[in-house]
């Protein structure tokens, strides 16, 4: 039978220089029990904050039900990506986007990402910006991840 998880990101940190809402958690539905975290960590700042809710894509051919990745934006930039199905032990986050490699300024994702299956290509929506943190001048980075 299968277990059904739910996603959820540890929100904003309360700082510059903390580590603070850094962190993706998988939990089983039915009892709450901690599946995995993840630490989304490139560097000892809280801009890794993941201030918005994690999306589940169910791509491939068969989109049979299966959450085959989950992703979630950072306060830093980032689109982070994981695997729920992995093993809980060596299942690590990997950032597929990065703004600043892009823009070269580290601009916010603060809204859930969409997903869009355009094919047999996964591709990623998502926005910059909307964060009192953010760059009104800079906020432009927006993105279409294809294999996600």
């Amino acid at each position: 039978a299968p277990t059904f998880k739910i996603a959820i990101a540890s929100g904003p940190g309360s700082g510059a220089s903390e580590t603070v809402g850094d962190t993706l958690y998988l939990l089983d539905v039915e009892d709450g029990d901690l599946y995995w975290s993840q630490h989304l960590v490139t560097d000892a700042c809280s801009a890794n904050a993941a201030p918005a809710d994690p999306t589940a894509l169910d791509f491939g051919p068969t989109r049979d039900g299966v959450i085959d990745r989950v992703v979630v934006g950072d306060l830093g930039g980032r689109v982070w990506t994981l695997d729920p199905t992995g093993d809980p032990m060596t299942t690590t986050a990997t950032a597929l986007f990065d703004s600043q490699a892009v823009t070269g300024e580290a601009e916010p994702i603060t809204a859930s990402i969409s997903f869009l299956q355009n094919g047999a290509v996964p591709e990623l929506l998502f926005g910059t910006g909307g964060s009192d943190s953010a760059d009104a001048e800079s906020a432009s980075a927006r993105g279409a991840v294809p294999g996600a």
